[in-house]
């Protein structure tokens, strides 16, 4: 059992259980104090020592102590809440839009280790979502997925109930690089010729599909809601792009004509690049730089993207990196509408009352019994 959560919903009433106590401590003084045969002398009985059964004879005072404090406490309706609700009037609507090419198996420095950029992007995007490492979670915001290679792909809807969201992004998966000689997807590129493997047309990067179908999806949702349709008077405050790729738009819609889009539907668009300030090529004697990038060549063509939304372009070249991106868009984009409170509870006096009874059936069958004096 945890105790955070729990409370009392009435405790004034262990007051009631001091004047209780006091009282069973004076009836058991009184009937100690008060002789049950009157001696002239008791100086011969002074050899005897008391039997076990006499000396444990103070365990009954303790077991009704026990059950009188048992039954105040459950009286006082001791509770703890089982469910939270957050309580949500207005928010914003932010449709999250991902690369899920090949390229985004390649290794990326986070937490002092070596680990596949999806893998990193799922993490942060969860916390992101819900909150931790450093993230404070978007409880009030309506929270879609967006997932694109040569296609796009609605992985989520706009929902305000997290967990299946949060299920589909730890599900992704990335476009396989290669197709075998079956037209199977294949990620094991090893010995390409000999097996016949040929490039895996879906891995491509639509970034301009990509956003016009976050668009879309915004859209949609904002004309259910303003229909009554979703979400019980629902308000959306504001509409939030961000969007994650590590390479350069090669299919599709051109993402500059996406941006102006999303601006024209009144949506903000954040345009973040993971990815190595250098460019490398595959040689004869293995990769090598061919040049180092600036920031701003990086990110000029993101930059022309976003620019009539009002949105901003990141670059990130690793994991850590990342996770400061996403801390700074979500200090960007808050609503700090609607309340945390709860609503269901269990009913916990079970664990006070059957203790309690416990007490004081074993104390009187005690007292009638093993311990029963005269008078």
């Amino acid at each position: 059992m945890t105790f955070r959560s729990f409370e009392f919903h009435n405790p004034w009433v262990l007051l009631l259980a001091v004047p209780a106590l006091a009282l069973l401590y004076w009836l058991v003084w009184r009937r100690k104090s008060t002789a049950a045969i009157l001696f002239p002398s008791v100086a011969r009985l002074k050899g005897f020592h008391p039997t076990l059964r006499q000396s444990l004879r103070f365990l009954l005072p303790i077991l009704q102590a026990l059950a009188v404090m048992g039954f105040f406490a459950a009286l006082a309706r001791p509770r703890q809440g089982d469910a939270r609700t957050v309580v949500r009037s207005q928010g914003i609507a932010i449709e999250m839009v991902l690369d899920r090419s090949s390229s985004m198996e390649e290794q990326v420095r986070y937490g002092g280790e070596d680990r596949r950029k999806i893998e990193v992007v799922k993490e942060i995007f969860s916390n992101f979502i819900a909150g931790g490492g450093g993230l404070s979670g978007r409880k009030t915001d309506l929270i879609g997925l967006t997932t694109f290679g040569r296609f796009t792909e609605e992985s989520c809807p706009l929902i305000s109930l997290h967990e299946p969201l949060i299920t589909s992004v730890k599900n992704l998966s990335t476009v396989a690089p290669a197709l075998d000689k079956y037209d199977q997807p294949t990620r094991d590129l090893s010995n390409a010729r000999e097996r016949g493997l040929k490039p895996n047309p879906l891995n491509a990067t639509a970034i301009g599909d990509g956003i016009q179908r976050a668009v879309l999806s915004l859209v949609t949702a904002e004309e259910d809601l303003a229909r009554g349709e979703d979400q019980g008077g629902y308000k959306i405050k504001g509409k939030v792009i961000i969007l994650l790729t590590d390479g350069e738009n090669n299919a599709g819609m051109d993402p500059v004509e996406a941006g102006r889009y999303a601006a024209a539907n009144g949506i903000r668009l954040y345009y973040v690049v993971i990815r190595d300030r250098t460019e490398t090529q595959e040689t004869f004697f293995g990769r090598r730089v061919v040049r180092e990038l600036s920031e701003d060549q990086i990110l000029e063509d993101p930059r022309e993207v976003v620019k009539e939304s009002g949105g901003k372009a990141f670059l990130a070249t690793n994991g850590d990196e990342l996770l400061n991106v996403y801390k700074e868009i979500d200090k960007l984009e808050r609503s700090e509408i609607g309340r945390i409170e709860f609503r269901t509870y269990q009913e916990k006096y079970r664990l006070f009352l059957l203790p309690a009874l416990a007490c004081a059936l074993l104390s009187l069958f005690l007292g009638e019994t093993v311990f029963r004096s005269i008078p």
